[in-house]
């Protein structure tokens, strides 16, 4: 994961010193569905909170680049079996680069719909599976509002997917266990948080 990281921190670096706002997000994630190869079994992602970080510059007077990083720690559990059995813990990043159109001003919120495209990293907890990085896209709705210039709140709905070949096995080591059901998993998430701005 660092090794895809550092590249992109690294060309990102003066959108990162020239940023006008940056917000730190809380809220849930959920979604995103695997096949169990054994069984044939159907398997979910549990809605568990998510932490995100979203640094933006402003492009012009409606638009803002933004650059998002989140991660959500959840579990594999299959539904169908007895107390929802987990089969695996895995934790989930977003990378993604992209921006937002805004609305105007009304009553001091400003809506906005955004979007971005970049990376999905799944990783396997404690270990002993493969992780497993694809490319993904987002697009959201959602509003802020700055309470004082530079200090404000953000509200957030956002859909992911990550593309996949169709029926794609993952998290193999020695032998695949899961196979992603489709050629896009799909999650959600609703975040809200902190926005600082900077003039």
């Amino acid at each position: 994961m660092t090794r895809l990281l550092l590249p992109l921190l690294f060309g990102l670096f003066p959108a990162f010193v020239a940023a006008a706002e940056v917000s730190l997000l809380y809220g849930l994630q959920g979604g995103g569905r695997l096949e169990d190869l054994d069984s044939g079994t159907t398997l979910d992602l549990a809605e568990e909170p998510v932490r995100g970080l979203l640094i933006g510059t402003p492009l012009d007077a409606g638009r803002d680049l933004e650059f998002l990083y989140s991660r959500q720690e959840t579990r594999l559990r299959d539904n169908a079996a007895v107390g929802e059995e987990v089969l695996a813990d895995i934790d989930i990043h977003y990378l993604h680069l992209g921006g937002t159109v805004l609305s105007d001003h009304f009553e001091g919120w400003q809506g906005f719909l955004s979007g971005g495209l970049g990376l999905t990293h799944f990783s396997p907890r404690p270990g002993g599976q493969d992780s497993e990085t694809r490319p993904s896209l987002s697009v959201g709705l959602g509003a802020r509002w700055m309470a004082t210039r530079t200090v404000g709140v953000r509200l957030e709905a956002r859909g992911f997917g990550t593309l996949f070949n169709n029926n794609t096995s993952v998290f193999c080591s020695g032998g695949c266990t899961f196979a992603v059901s489709g050629d896009l998993l799909t999650q959600y998430a609703v975040m809200g948080g902190v926005v600082i701005r900077f003039d």
